[in-house]
């Protein structure tokens, strides 16, 4: 997805990157094929729904995923240090396509909704997070972008021990104190901070210290016994939550805990696979690698017009067609532009 961290970090390219950026891609797409149903309280109990649900706990990765990868390519990269270009690079890149698909999907949305073509209306969407509901992570990664400089810094001065103190530190208002706000209400609430630093810094944060540390296999074995217990928080968790009159999917939510515990799980077990399977998965993955920003540009496009032209009673039947049909119409679609300059240039940066 974010390729311009992936050229800033080409120096040391390595495999298990591509293979986790090629595999985030696919599981974004997935959720926002499951999302229409995640969240619809005429489902709740019912098998559909409980295959969303178990799917939700497994895909909610893909995101912080993304953002883990740039934060350990960014963070370990000198050049981050290099205010003034980096800010050019970073920002001069995504700009464009950014705008572009913008307004892209301001002209689809206003097609498919029948409503009038307003600037007015164009220009609120564009300063409240675009659009379109995928356009969020861009304005996300600008405001971690400004950030980054002044978080190599940090990186550069502390020790490791020390970092892991500023991630939990990030974690307390986020994450931890709406955690415990949500076991022990209504009787005793924390109410102390509100945002400390951005939440998903702690993402950013935690893909650096995950990419330069060393686990020894003990470690890893408790990391993933952490994402095996995120898995099953996030199920049962959203399930004790939620009820047809009320669906409060707070595990879905993104600082929640468990999706630490699964992303964590899931960018050591790629890191740490045999070298020779690395290299075989990354022959596959590296294409994917490269367009993910164009399929996570595009890909709620062709899942509309999927879902317009295949849609049956069973939402469970409806997510197992739509996915690889929309997983595959994006990814051919960025094939093609990517091999036209000015398209690539215009839409992808």
């Amino acid at each position: 997805m974010e390729q311009a961290a992936v050229r800033l970090g080409e120096r040391s390219r390595l495999p298990y990157l591509d293979i986790l950026r090629a595999g985030a891609t696919y599981l974004v797409v997935l959720l926002h094929c499951i999302s229409p149903y995640i969240g619809a309280a005429q489902l709740f109990g019912h098998k559909s729904w409980w295959l969303c649900n178990i799917l939700s706990a497994f895909v909610r990765m893909g995101v912080p995923l993304f953002f883990m990868i740039s934060g350990y390519l960014l963070l370990s990269d000198p050049r981050t240090l290099q205010i003034k270009s980096f800010y050019k690079n970073r920002f001069g890149k995504l700009v464009l396509p950014f705008l572009v698909w913008d307004v892209a999907y301001y002209l689809f949305n206003s097609l498919v909704q029948e409503r009038p073509l307003s600037l007015l209306t164009f220009f609120q969407e564009l300063l409240n997070q675009g659009s379109h509901y995928h356009l969020w992570f861009l304005y996300q990664l600008a405001g971690i972008y400004l950030l980054t400089p002044f978080l190599k810094r940090i990186v550069d001065s502390c020790t490791k021990k020390q970092l892991f103190l500023l991630l939990i530190i990030i974690l307390m208002p986020v994450t931890f104190f709406r955690l415990f706000n949500l076991v022990a209400q209504p009787y005793l609430q924390i109410q102390i901070w509100d945002v400390l630093v951005e939440g998903y810094v702690g993402f950013f944060l935690l893909g650096y210290l995950l990419g330069a540390i060393s686990c020894s296999a003990q470690a890893r074995g408790w990391i993933y016994l952490g994402g095996i217990a995120g898995l099953v928080l996030g199920v049962v968790g959203n399930y004790l939550c939620s009820s047809p009159e009320d669906m409060v999917l707070y595990f879905n939510a993104g600082y929640a805990i468990n999706h630490y515990l699964t992303s964590a799980a899931a960018f050591v077990l790629v890191k740490y696979l045999p070298q020779t399977l690395q290299h075989r998965l990354e022959r596959l993955a590296a294409p994917i690698a490269h367009m993910s920003l164009g399929i996570y540009f595009i890909h709620p496009m062709v899942l509309a017009v999927v879902a317009w032209l295949v849609e049956t009673a069973s939402p469970a039947l409806n997510v197992l067609l739509w996915f690889p049909l929309c997983a595959v119409g994006s990814t051919v679609a960025v094939w093609v532009i990517d091999r036209i300059k000015w398209l690539r240039k215009l839409l992808l940066s």
